[in-house]
């Protein structure tokens, strides 16, 4: 039953913090922290993707996922930029992510 209701806590404080957000974005650039190469079932070699690690505030990681034309077209991501707004409740939201 707890894990229910922080499940439910946890959607709505999220919700809100996502509907009454700020419309305005600001561009910010993260530096990679940790990559690792990952392999999903039924892939060959060349279709190889990643994940990373960024850290958009003290304290606050993101895991991406980097896909294998990404990792084609450029052999090292090294930074990563986020199109980031305010949340209602003072929570960054990610708009979109540009590689």
């Amino acid at each position: 039953m707890t894990v229910i209701i922080g499940a439910f806590l946890t959607f709505t404080l999220l919700g809100f913090n996502y509907l009454f957000s700020n419309a305005e974005t600001h561009a910010q650039s993260c530096k990679i922290k940790q990559q690792f190469p990952l392999r999903l079932m039924n892939q060959e070699e060349s279709e190889m993707t990643a994940i990373a690690y960024a850290e958009i505030t003290k304290g606050q990681h993101k895991r991406l996922l980097i896909l294998n034309e990404r990792l084609n077209s450029k052999k090292e991501v090294d930074s990563v930029k986020f199109r980031l707004s305010h949340g209602f409740l003072n929570f960054p939201i990610i708009r979109k992510i540009i590689l």
